[in-house]
């Protein structure tokens, strides 16, 4: 990985010192120098994990309509092409209860 991030650095410079010509052999060197410093034209990777979130209700223990929990759940499955988890984590229980209770309230997406 770091011998790609290398290359990336190298092509950068190249690209740096052949779109800003400079004429003056010194000021060349001193550029060189300048951009060759750790951490000037790019930096160490830093990896962030994701949160952790909590899990929710299984589909059909939600105050949702029991159509919407059968097809959420069918959805979960092999069958059903898996395009959903099979328990939704608690944000996304919220959600569906909150845009799918009785009062059917306009949502936008």
């Amino acid at each position: 990985m770091y011998t790609e991030l290398e290359s990336i650095r190298k092509r950068l410079l190249a690209y740096i010192e052949s779109a800003y010509h400079l004429s003056n052999p010194h000021l060349v060197q001193l550029r060189r120098e300048l951009l060759e410093q750790p951490e000037v034209l790019c930096h160490a990777p830093f990896i962030e994990s994701s949160a952790r979130y909590k899990a929710g209700k299984p589909y059909d223990e939600l105050n949702i309509p029991s159509e919407a929990a059968q097809l959420l759940t069918y959805l979960a499955t092999e069958e059903g092409g898996r395009v959903v988890f099979p328990q939704p984590h608690q944000h996304q229980a919220d959600a569906l209860e909150a845009v799918l209770d009785d009062d059917l309230h306009h949502t936008i997406v």
